[in-house]
């Protein structure tokens, strides 16, 4: 319990600070934090695939990672696409010079880069008249995680996955219930927002979210590394903390791109 408090406190920071940008309305503040998120991300995935740091296509693919951010940030979505086409022949092309381990190279940074990159600029389509619905992805996401955590940890016993083996049935059908609430309650604060489409988009994001979590303990488990890293300390990366909210962003923006936008 007393660990689960210490990652409440700083989800609670982080989230304040994302509240911030978020309720600004500013889209140079909301590029600037999702360029200061995606880059940690990326090296963190880097550091997880090739901890020798082996590989000359990194500065490529951070250089990709902003070319991306700032394109989506424009909402030019010509030129965000032609950025990625772009950049990927370049990779190819440089990998002319490096026959010998080219192949892994080039696999790692487009893995990374559509990983972070191309799912996290989803947040850029959400138009700026409704950028506080980029809340919702939190409430789906950190909601879950919290809601599975304090559910899984009192009364968890049914494992969910071997990939995870702290993580219990139970506990993934809390952090949909939590995830259910707090897009219900968020909805009362939307006129354009009915509740019931909400509950459900709430349940069915928080399995979305969840499969995030799994799929970066998988990557964790094939790398053989506990934490991405320690940047926040005994709480991990920032891979740690975003990774549900990763599969949550491109979800939450198909929905509400056919039932809003």
């Amino acid at each position: 319990m007393k660990n689960f408090f210490s990652r409440l406190l700083m989800g609670a920071g982080i989230l304040l600070v994302i509240l911030l940008i978020i309720f600004s309305k500013s889209r140079l503040l909301l590029f600037l934090g999702t360029e200061i998120i995606t880059l940690i991300c990326l090296e963190e995935v880097y550091h997880a695939l090739d901890p020798d740091r082996t590989s000359p296509y990194h500065i490529w693919g951070q250089a990709l990672n902003f070319f991306a951010n700032l394109t989506a940030f424009l909402s030019n979505l010509s030129l965000y696409l032609g950025v990625w086409t772009l950049a990927i022949l370049i990779l190819f092309i440089l990998s002319i010079f490096r026959p010998h381990d080219a192949l892994k190279n080039l696999t790692e940074v487009l893995f990374a880069s559509i990983y972070i990159s191309f799912l996290f600029c989803f947040v850029y389509f959400f138009p700026k008249e409704r950028q506080t619905y980029l809340l919702f992805i939190f409430f789906i996401a950190w909601g879950t995680d919290s809601f599975a955590y304090l559910v899984g940890s009192q009364i968890g016993r049914t494992p969910l996955t071997q990939i995870s083996p702290h993580k219990t049935l139970e506990g993934s059908i809390g952090g949909m219930v939590g995830a259910i609430i707090l897009c219900g309650i968020g909805s009362f604060f939307y006129s354009d927002l009915r509740l019931m489409p909400m509950l459900l988009i709430g349940a069915f994001g928080s399995i979305i979210a969840q499969l995030g979590d799994v799929f970066a303990s998988s990557l964790k488990r094939r790398t053989g590394i506990k934490d991405f890293s320690h940047i926040l300390r005994s709480h991990g990366g920032f891979l740690d903390r975003f990774d549900s909210v990763i599969f949550t962003i491109p979800y939450l923006w198909i929905i509400f791109f056919f039932y809003l936008f």
